[in-house]
């Protein structure tokens, strides 16, 4: 008795989780039968998970553009630091919108496609990492900087490193969220 009952609460709870993320009867994505496609789940989650990127690539390109017309003395790379740790972490949070919109629902499953965004927020997510050296390097080495450059600059690099061990950590946890939404699906049958 005390297991049924378990096993009841165990299937209202995956329910209650499916519906809470669009679930339900309806699956969420496009193509119900077929791996891949759009989901609602996949894409809400994964956002979440680089919700950290995406803000700092907003604050990221307010200080580029605030600071544009701003040079230093040679070699004068602080503007190229800022500008291509934006690519950096815009390159994380574009990798996560295609997964949400071409993957499909989250399963136990790894599709070329999960490789491939994978291996690329990976690479995106190391250069960032090792960019942050080149950053350090050229912010004491310039000098002679007009108003607010370096400022700009060393608020890029500490931002930088907070970022990525942020979206590192909810990047995590928006897996671990897609794994328990994926086992309660397999738990109820598979619905999606």
């Amino acid at each position: 008795q005390v297991g049924g009952l378990k096993r009841r609460l165990a299937s209202s709870a995956a329910t209650a989780m499916l519906g809470m993320f669009g679930g339900g009867d309806e699956s969420g994505s496009e193509e119900s039968g077929e791996e891949g496609g759009f989901s609602k789940v996949r894409l809400c989650m994964g956002v979440c998970g680089v919700l950290p990127a995406l803000l700092w690539t907003g604050i990221l390109t307010y200080l580029y553009f605030t600071h544009s017309e701003e040079h230093c003395a040679e070699p004068d790379q602080i503007g190229l630091f800022i500008k291509l740790s934006i690519a950096g972490f815009a390159v994380i949070v574009a990798v996560e919108f295609v997964e949400g919109c071409f993957a499909g629902e989250p399963d136990f499953k790894t599709s070329p496609l999960e490789m491939g965004t994978f291996c690329v927020q990976a690479i995106a997510a190391i250069f960032v990492y090792v960019w942050n050296y080149y950053g350090v390097i050229h912010l004491v080495d310039e000098h002679s900087c007009d108003k607010g450059l370096k400022t700009a600059g060393w608020t890029t690099l500490v931002g930088n490193n907070i970022v990525w061990f942020l979206t590192l950590a909810t990047t995590v946890a928006s897996q671990v969220m897609q794994g328990a939404f994926a086992g309660a699906d397999k738990a109820l049958g598979d619905r999606l």
